[in-house]
Parts: C-alpha cells; sequence; structure tokens
C-alpha cells in the first residue's frame, strides 16, 4: 500500500484533499479498495467523487472488487503522527488489543504521541494521565461529540 499512497497521494492533493488512509479488505467474499480522503471543510459527496473519478483509471493493476472513496467522518481513526499533533485536546477513545485492569476500552482528552510511540490521554475518570505503547493499540479514534443545541429541529 505504501507505493500506492506514494503515487495517489499528489493526485488527491491536486484536488484539494488530503489522502488519510488506503486499506484492502476482504468482506462477504468483495475484495474492497477504501480510500478516505479530506478536506479542510471536511469531504462531502463531491470531493469523494471527484477523487474517486480520478484516481479509479490509475488502478488498473490493483487487485480489488470495488472501490470506496469516503470520508473520515466525525469519529475518524488516528493512524497518522501527524494525527495526534492535529487532535490533540480532542476526546478519543482507545481500544487495546488486551486488557489492562481488566479493560480493553479507555475515554480521554488526546495529549499526543511521544517520540518513542507512546500515546497518551488524560482519562475521563479520574483526570489520571495514561499512556500506551502504539503496538498495543487496536485503535485510537476521535469521539463524536453533538451539542443538543444544535440538534434541534433535526429529530
Amino acid at each position: 500500500m505504501r507505493d500506492l499512497t506514494k503515487t495517489l497521494a499528489p493526485i488527491v492533493e491536486a484536488l484539494g484533499a488530503e489522502l488519510i488512509d488506503i486499506e484492502r479488505v476482504k468482506e462477504h467474499g468483495s475484495l474492497f479498495l477504501r480510500v478516505t480522503v479530506d478536506t479542510p471543510e471536511g469531504a462531502d459527496l463531491n470531493a469523494c467523487e471527484k477523487v474517486h473519478k480520478r484516481i479509479a483509471p490509475l488502478l488498473e493493476e490493483v487487485e480489488y472488487d470495488y472501490l470506496e472513496v469516503a470520508s473520515p467522518g466525525l469519529d475518524r481513526p488516528l493512524k497518522r503522527p501527524a494525527d495526534y499533533v492535529r487532535y490533540a485536546g480532542e476526546r478519543v477513545e482507545v481500544r487495546l488489543y488486551k486488557p489492562q485492569d481488566g479493560r480493553k476500552v479507555f475515554f480521554g482528552t488526546l495529549l499526543g504521541r511521544d517520540e518513542d510511540d507512546t500515546v497518551r490521554i488524560t482519562s475521563d475518570e479520574g483526570g489520571e494521565q495514561l499512556g500506551w505503547p502504539r503496538k498495543e493499540l487496536a485503535l485510537v479514534k476521535l469521539v463524536a461529540e453533538i451539542e443538543p443545541e444544535k440538534m434541534e429541529g433535526h429529530a
């Protein structure tokens, strides 16, 4: 995927978007090539369609059944080192591969990712600082929080 990232990133950037992730996943007997992109204002359907049309012809050598181009969404996973800088101070959900103190899921405010690849948060429970080596983390993602007053009239 690294070569594919090198190929697609400049093309996606030329369209005013940022390449967030590329993954190939087998689901329901089909192979999906998922390309996740974002824009400063959030990748909407038009942005995703524009990227899809531009990159599809370049992927003839790649094995897949379906090409999906999508936004990372409000609860986006944090994957790249830059994500941990960009979203420091935001509320996150951390999922571990193996339980720690009988738990695999933690919520808190992201402090960042250290030089030694340790992800650190301030826990929602008690405000203590917690940290885990990145290799122990199954998932770190933003927690989408919608303010109730912004939901008025959208029931």
